[in-house]
């Protein structure tokens, strides 16, 4: 696995969703997110983020937030936030190849390879997914960005 220091990831104009979502119902926001971005007269750009703060194996319901860049200002409505920059700094990425409910093993070789540096990851992950078409996936073959911050270990916390 490779790992990429010293990263960083922006995205302008960007709508955020934030709530605990059973995982049956991510593709429903995706689209709820995408009709509101049209119906606002704009339309997606780049790639979308997602953050999983806490899954929920028991209920398959995941606390998670979902970021959309888009190409111009939209209203911020109860549900969709509007954010002028989203923006990752001092992180380390690697790449993941597969279906995304494989991605926690991404997670912790890459937080393994963090503390082989000496540095220590700064949770949450954030996920980049590549393009997707027509809002649909070939879950299988999925392409993900992982980048998580990082900050130097003190040397009261090396093992």
């Amino acid at each position: 696995m490779e790992v990429y220091k010293d990263m960083s990831f922006t995205a302008t104009n960007v709508v955020r969703f934030m709530g605990t979502v059973p995982n049956s119902e991510l593709g429903d926001v995706i689209e709820r997110m995408t009709s509101h971005i049209e119906s606002n007269g704009a339309r997606r750009l780049g790639k979308l983020i997602t953050i999983t703060h806490v899954l929920y194996l028991e209920t398959k319901v995941s606390d998670m937030e979902i970021f959309m860049p888009i190409d111009r200002v939209i209203p911020t409505t109860q549900d969709f936030t509007f954010m002028p920059k989203f923006e990752l700094v001092n992180c380390m990425m690697t790449k993941h190849k597969g279906h995304p409910c494989l991605l926690p093993v991404t997670y912790t070789k890459l937080y393994r390879a963090i503390e082989n540096f000496g540095l220590k990851a700064e949770p949450p992950f954030y996920n980049v997914f590549d393009e997707w078409e027509n809002g649909i996936w070939d879950l299988d073959e999925c392409e993900v960005e992982v980048y998580v911050a990082v900050k130097l270990l003190l040397k009261s916390q090396l093992h």
